[in-house]
């Protein structure tokens, strides 16, 4: 699980410095960019991204290969089968 604290001041904000959640597993730098959804007042959706190439983007990719490993292991428990 990754974690951040960050405060919205407004739609569609780029952050000026990247912010380094925290990982137990990989460290990460990553650039962020807020923004505020109509549909429901308060409400803010952030994206996070690596630079290309870095070893943030690196450590993203091994998330994501992990997370995926384990879904599909969670799934065989479940089923008994992959």
């Amino acid at each position: 699980m990754l974690s951040t604290t960050q405060r919205s001041k407004g739609s569609g904000q780029r952050a000026a410095d990247p912010r380094r959640p925290h990982h137990p597993v990989v460290g990460l730098t990553l650039s962020f960019e807020t923004m505020e959804l109509s549909a429901d007042a308060g409400l803010t959706m952030a994206a996070y991204t690596a630079e290309p190439g870095s070893t943030s983007e690196e450590a993203l990719n091994l998330l994501a290969i992990w997370a995926a490993t384990q879904d599909q292991s969670e799934a065989t428990d479940v089923t008994g089968r992959a």
